[in-house]
């Protein structure tokens, strides 16, 4: 499920979907239309909110736990690669 320590926006969706990978397998793209649903645009939904900072740092901590599990888990991957892509995301979002 959602990780509730989140705050407003940023960050929350990148979690969900590592969870997903990790519990399901990869996600893959697909063809096809994707559907939003509208919403009010809340206050603190840009990178300058006071509550973004806070959720990437909750963000890397929870990608390092979970890097971390498949890597005891024996799933085949590069831990050092893993960690530097995730370096990389976090500091382009």
């Amino acid at each position: 499920g959602y990780n509730e320590d989140y705050q407003g926006w940023g960050y929350e969706d990148y979690e969900f979907k590592n969870k997903l990978d990790a519990t399901v397998g990869p996600h893959s793209r697909t063809r096809g239309n994707s559907y939003h649903l509208w919403h009010q645009v809340e206050p603190n939904t840009t990178k300058d909110s006071p509550t973004y900072e806070l959720n990437k740092t909750i963000y890397e901590n929870a990608l390092f736990y979970h890097l971390e599990c498949l890597e005891k888990a024996g799933a085949n991957f590069n831990m050092e690669k893993a960690l530097d892509y995730a370096i990389e995301l976090t500091s382009t979002s």
